[in-house]
């Protein structure tokens, strides 16, 4: 009998149970039921509202944008206002490029109005709006870079939405153009409306403009055949002034305008040829001197080129030798030493860490420095060309003549010292030795180099020829780390790290030192006065202390080998 009871009991218990959770489930489904249909509702809601705002966008501009001599003919700026804001927050790049190509020609159209109420920036002096148009345009202006990351400049059409975006781009980011502050009404409204722009700006520079701006140069300018028209690279160099003039060159500015836009391969050869104004711009803001005196400190240079890495770096190095050599008679002569001399070093050393001496599997072929460790895309590859002939006017004659100054000077005061003295008098040097158009020919080279170390053999063999006539030449008239001899020593150190990195140009770069220059010479004459035996002894001394020898004043003796050899053999 209690089996029984039991039995029922326990069926009872789990009919109990499995009616609970029917109930559950039930339960469950139709919360599910609700959310679905909440969710299939608010989206079938949100896409009427949103063609119905589009809609309501059409209607507004029609299906053809206003020109510029159509002022009168533009909506009222508030009732724009007023609708665009709504479709800016709905914005879809797939759907919606053709409408904010419109909405962009009735901005730069409108800030060529006089009329208050049709000129879009009265939106912002309404005190009621300012905030939110402040945003909207922040909004704006971002739309207008995203879409310029996606535009090809060698397509027609989309090389002129380039130009447009551009354009808008620089009509929001200062009150120049603003037509309606031309009004004596509203001059006074400038200032504010100044710290506005700068206000855009910084969102601008906050959301990545200078990647874009980036993204616009590699595009157009690194190919076979640039793409970009002389205006548009005048205003992408103009929109990366702005927030740099703004920010009074900030180190935060100055390291993404580096990293961005100067590293951008042969820009400044572009800017020669094609952009004259924008080169001028960039002499007017000082960026040559302010990037070299950025890059100088060591942890501003490992930041830039653990960024860059190889080949973008070499890129910026070949940048700043065509602005050195642009400026040669300007602010180069006061940065060629230490400064431009230091980062040109560094810059190469850098750069040599990625190169190696054999070919294996994680190398690839570098028209430049040789088998490089790292990978070359598609658009370092088109412009090599132009960043070798960039890289070639560092041992070009205005620089090689502006770098070894130093040197320079040093042999013409040994030389009226020695007059003076009444000691030995210079080496002759053949008329051909000194042209700098390279009339020195191998031949009368390979005899005065002969002559030179056969002449100081015979004077250093010959008995008392040490102290003969008490001249700076045999006497050890300076010391090897003396500041003059230092100061060469620095500058040989450079070309000689060049020579080591750039090895596919290392006959370029003797070539251009050896036929442009009396650096041979000069330097020959230097170490004649370092002592009977070209100061054989205090090499031999630093020798000891630098056993690598990796200390300038070797680098010097390693020039003037290599320059030498190249010249006699």
């Amino acid at each position: 009998m209690f089996g029984i009871h039991e039995s029922n009991r326990g069926a009872f218990l789990e009919a109990t149970r499995e009616a609970r959770e029917e109930r559950a489930a039930e339960r469950r489904r139709e919360e599910a039921a609700i959310k679905i249909q909440a969710t299939v509702r608010g989206w079938l809601v949100r896409c009427a509202m949103d063609k119905k705002i589009r809609e309501k966008f059409d209607l507004l501009f029609g299906n053809e944008p206003a020109h510029a001599d159509q002022t009168t003919t533009l909506p009222l700026a508030m009732k724009v206002f007023a609708e665009v804001t709504r479709f800016i927050k709905i914005f879809k790049m797939e759907k919606d490029k053709k409408r904010f190509e419109t909405f962009a020609r009735y901005l730069i159209t409108s800030m060529d109005s006089e009329n208050v109420k049709l000129s879009y920036v009265s939106v912002g002096m309404n005190k009621e709006h300012t905030l939110q148009w402040i945003q909207h345009m922040k909004d704006v202006l971002h739309i207008a870079c995203k879409l310029l990351e996606t535009l090809q400049a060698e397509v027609s059409s989309e090389n002129r939405l380039i130009s447009l975006y551009l354009h808008l781009l620089l009509t929001f980011t200062a009150t120049n153009t603003w037509r309606l502050l031309r009004l004596e009404n509203f001059e006074p409204l400038r200032p504010a409306l100044n710290k506005l722009t700068e206000n855009l700006m910084g969102d601008l520079v906050a959301r990545g403009l200078y990647t874009t701006l980036n993204h616009v140069l590699v595009k157009g300018l690194c190919r076979g055949r640039i793409a970009l028209r002389g205006p548009a690279i005048t205003t992408v160099i103009t929109l990366s002034l702005r927030p740099l003039a703004a920010a009074q060159y900030s180190e935060k500015l100055l390291s993404l305008a580096t990293i961005h836009i100067m590293s951008v391969p042969a820009l400044v050869h572009h800017l020669v040829t094609v952009a004259s104004e924008a080169s001028q711009m960039l002499c007017h803001h000082g960026i040559f001197e302010r990037v070299v005196e950025f890059v100088q400190t060591e942890q501003n240079l490992r930041i830039i080129f653990n960024t860059l890495e190889g080949s973008y770096a070499l890129c910026l190095l070949a940048n700043l030798v065509q602005l050195s050599f642009e400026e040669r008679d300007a602010i180069f002569l006061k940065l060629a030493f230490p400064k431009f001399n230091f980062v040109v070093t560094r810059l190469l050393e850098k750069c040599g860490e990625y190169v190696t001496t054999k070919q294996s599997s994680l190398t690839q072929w570098h028209p430049v420095l040789g088998w490089f460790s790292r990978p070359l895309d598609q658009h370092i590859n088109e412009s090599l060309g132009l960043v070798k002939t960039q890289l070639q006017l560092l041992w070009s004659g205005p620089v090689i003549k502006i770098m070894f100054s130093t040197l320079t000077n040093m042999v013409r005061d040994q030389d009226a010292h020695i007059q003076e003295s009444g000691g030995l008098t210079a080496l002759p040097i053949s008329p051909s030795s000194t042209s700098a158009a390279g009339s020195l020919g191998v031949l009368s080279s390979s005899s005065l180099i002969r002559k030179a170390l056969e002449r100081k053999l015979s004077a250093s063999s010959m008995p008392g020829s040490v102290k003969g006539g008490g001249g700076m030449r045999g006497g050890g008239s300076r010391k090897l780390g003396s500041q003059d001899v230092s100061t060469v020593a620095m500058v040989c150190s450079m070309y000689h790290t060049a020579i080591t990195t750039l090895s596919q140009l290392r006959m370029d770069i003797l070539t251009g030192l050896c036929y442009k220059s009396d650096m041979v010479h000069h330097l020959w004459l230097v170490l004649q006065s370092l002592g009977p035996t070209c100061g054989l002894k205090s090499f031999l001394d630093l020798l000891s202390v630098s056993t690598k020898a990796t200390a300038p004043e070797f680098h010097l003796l390693m020039l003037f080998c290599d320059a030498t050899t190249h010249l006699v053999t």
